[in-house]
């Protein structure tokens, strides 16, 4: 504990305990530690002491940019008692200061054109007589200006001398690093590739792990092997649902449209010396809109194993060699666009390429890993959808060890089985809340239900649900979030008036908002000179990851369970885990539901002064008390409120 920077808890203790121990032992840990526990801290230090003793490397990842914040704030309190690098990476789309035009870039599109400018500007460098300008200096801004095809930012890089910014020994953030490129005109995402291999600890998005292409370059920048990497995966209750998306592949209605615009904007080539372009991706399109129509008959429906494939066979007479043959000769073309893109210093981004690739993955996806959907709207979609999110995470067994924490990861069991990390090598520790247990109170409603069968049969739930809601809204100058299930049922109250009964400010979470609108919004609710309330959805953006500290959220209202949507997809996922597992409702619809109420509930106790309650509108809420601990049946809230604060 000689790098501990504050006086330990006995929660943190423990953290640090258990952590040293699994990684002398080459072991998975996974935290279940409520937030403002001060688990980040007590998880960084084993991790860089022993990385610094043993020749390892830290490997600290994060869903989010916003969240590295918090790490380096522990990083730099940890090197005051002990001596270490430390350097946060982001990708090219956020630290790029000549292509802020292309935010909707991925990292391969991007890469190019970084690749192309670099280039340009190496040659210009070398051979560019000494007293030739390649840049020049705006008088009036002092910015560096572009007058070649090269990158002023990286040829300022590799010419100028900044050695107040030294590396050595330090702990830089990615803001730090971009703050100062920014006053010094170089680039940022250079300087920090440049420097990576002199780092004991990397902080960096989960992209940086998790996806093969990123994490070879990591690698190679960092002159570090799996082996070697010690991998800390912050706030992990995301990851499920993340390494699903990572496998999982898609194709629009949209992205056809796109690729046949190209295809014209190309002249219409005829692809596997047999169709054109425009008529082979035209088939595609109408197939999508016949599977919707068919299948879709919800939001989501399952696409029979070899529909499309007999769609297209059929339409355009050919057999599986021919087709596979157009498909190849899409991908050619596609790559043809996306190169003439380039050259002309657009973004190298084709249409064509990615309908081709997904038409090849899509005939490749075989085993009970995936399951075939069709989803259906105005812009209808078919995807491989990946029901296992161990397959994304199979690097894991490479690693040296890993530390898997988040103040919601429970039930530990399913998350390490659904990651595939094995019994063997896996240590679970769930730890208590530190804050006193009489700061928070969970209610719930006995006389509720929001089953979706009983609200058919007695539509006048609703209004009696509205009533309570209405209810608790007026009994006290206190501000609260209302978590509904769906933005469907948050619509339908909305809907039926239920703002202009309630004497206080409503704001309402909205999917159209934007990060920054959203962003305003939330600054508006904290604000504490009058109670208001939020409407929101539970497991939407202000169900995590957002904090209201001591009067800024005191009371918290679920409105009925939030279980998944029984849809096709969740009927897949629960038959792969009952077959795998035989646990397809505790894994796929029990655990993921008490992730998101804790988290719901989480928002109100974030240090040891924080005050709340907590209430369930509905009597199922008594099947979670495993995981809300203290939950109390009461009918009467409002009064619940009131001796609870003392009103």
């Amino acid at each position: 504990m000689q790098s501990f920077p504050y006086t330990p808890r006995e929660n943190q203790k423990k953290i640090v305990e258990v952590v040293r121990k699994a990684l002398s032992g080459r072991q998975h840990v996974l935290i279940d530690s409520p937030t403002g526990s001060g688990k980040t801290v007590a998880v960084l230090v084993p991790c860089v002491e022993y990385a610094i003793s043993h020749g390892k490397k830290v490997l600290y990842l994060t869903k989010t940019n916003t969240q590295q914040q918090q790490v380096f704030k522990e990083l730099k309190k940890i090197r005051e008692k002990t001596e270490f690098t430390a350097l946060g990476l982001q990708g090219r789309v956020n630290l790029c200061m000549l292509f802020k035009e292309f935010e909707s870039a991925v990292s391969e599109e991007l890469a190019k054109l970084c690749r192309d400018r670099k280039k340009h500007t190496l040659k210009s460098l070398a051979t560019a007589p000494a007293s030739t300008e390649i840049f020049f200096v705006d008088e009036d801004s002092g910015k560096i200006l572009e007058v070649s095809e090269g990158c002023p930012f990286f040829a300022n890089l590799l010419t100028a001398d900044n050695p107040e910014f030294s590396f050595s020994k330090r702990v830089n953030s990615v803001e730090e690093v971009y703050q100062h490129a920014r006053e010094h005109n170089f680039c940022a995402y250079e300087w920090i590739k440049a420097n990576l291999k002199d780092a004991d600890v990397v902080v960096a998005p989960y992209a940086y792990f998790f996806m093969p292409h990123i994490q070879r370059a990591l690698l190679t920048w960092w002159n570090a092997r799996p082996e070697h990497l010690i991998v800390v995966i912050d706030e992990a209750h995301n990851m499920l649902d993340y390494c699903r998306e990572l496998q999982s592949i898609g194709l629009s209605r949209f992205t056809v449209h796109a690729a046949i615009n190209e295809a014209e904007e190309m002249g219409d080539p005829v692809v596997g010396k047999i169709v054109p372009a425009t008529l082979f991706l035209g088939e595609i399109e109408k197939m999508l809109i016949e599977c919707a129509e068919e299948f879709a008959k919800e939001e989501e429906g399952f696409v029979p194993p070899d529909y499309v494939e007999t769609h297209i066979l059929s339409r355009l007479k050919v057999d599986s060699n021919k087709l596979k043959a157009i498909i190849l000769d899409l991908l050619q073309t596609g790559e043809i666009y996306s190169e003439r893109k380039r050259l002309e210093r657009k973004l190298p981004r084709s249409y064509m390429r990615a309908v081709a690739n997904f038409m090849l993955s899509w005939f490749t996806i075989t085993g009970e890993e995936y399951t075939k959907l069709v989803r259906g709207g105005d812009n209808p979609e078919i995807l491989g959808f990946c029901l296992d999110p161990g397959v994304a995470a199979l690097p894991l067994c490479s690693v040296h060890a890993s530390i898997h924490m988040s103040g919601t990861l429970a039930p530990l069991a399913e998350y390490r089985d659904s990651m595939g990390l094995g019994k063997e090598r896996c240590v679970l520790l769930s730890l208590p809340s530190p804050f006193p247990k009489e700061n928070l109170l969970l209610l719930y409603d006995p006389t509720i239900t929001t089953r979706y069968e009983e609200i058919s049969t007695f539509p006048e739930i609703l209004d009696h649900i509205g009533e309570k809601v209405v209810e608790i809204c007026n009994s006290t100058e206190r501000n609260m979030i209302v978590f509904f299930p769906s933005f469907a049922l948050l619509d339908r109250f909305i809907a039926s008036g239920i703002e202009n009964r309630i004497e206080k400010d409503v704001y309402v979470e909205n999917r159209e908002l934007s990060s920054v609108e959203m962003g305003t919004m939330v600054e508006r609710f904290r604000d504490c000179t009058r109670a208001k309330v939020m409407f929101a959805v539970a497991g939407g953006r202000l169900s995590e990851g957002m904090d209201f500290p001591d009067r800024q959220l005191e009371v918290v209202v679920i409105v009925g369970i939030p279980y998944p949507k029984p849809s096709a997809r969740q009927k897949a996922l629960q038959l792969y885990y009952d077959m795998k597992f035989r646990k397809g409702w505790e894994y796929t619809v029990h655990a993921p539901t008490a992730r998101k109420m804790r988290q719901a509930i989480g928002r109100l106790i974030r240090n040891e002064t924080d005050r709340g309650v907590g209430i369930i509108l509905d009597r199922r809420a008594v099947h979670f008390s495993d995981f809300l601990e203290g939950l109390i049946k009461v009918e009467e809230h409002g009064e619940a409120i009131k001796k609870f604060f003392g009103d």
